[in-house]
């Protein structure tokens, strides 16, 4: 089963509820979903954690975003979800607020690919 789908031709970013299937379910089966008219990736990316890093939005959403967040053993290889293979385990958290995202890193340095989801935008 399929739990995250990531799509480029067409672009769709989808995360399923438990139990469904993230490339066959309904809109009512996901957690996130970017053919969801009323939600929207604002902001993705791939930064190199270590410690503490604070990503801005430059705006104020009216709602806390969702995240979803992949580790990578370096800048051009990508792994799902929260792997590090031959190095010690890094603890990485995310706390989204209405304007930003805060990344921290309790173990070795890390590289994060992010995407970050909007339920509802600022008009």
């Amino acid at each position: 089963m399929l739990r995250v789908l990531f799509s480029t031709n067409p672009a769709i970013f989808r995360v399923s509820k438990t139990g469904f299937d993230a490339g066959t379910g309904s809109v009512d089966d996901m957690l996130i979903d970017s053919t969801n008219t009323l939600t929207k990736v604002i902001m993705s990316g791939r930064i190199h954690l270590v410690g503490t890093v604070v990503v801005p939005f430059g705006i104020t959403l009216p709602s806390i975003p969702a995240v979803d967040l992949q580790t990578a053993d370096s800048a051009d290889a990508s792994l799902i979800p929260f792997r590090k293979y031959g190095y010690a385990q890094a603890q990485v958290t995310c706390t989204p607020s209405a304007t930003g995202l805060t990344f921290g890193n309790t173990g070795g340095a890390v590289w994060m690919n992010y995407v970050c989801v909007a339920v509802t935008l600022p008009v």
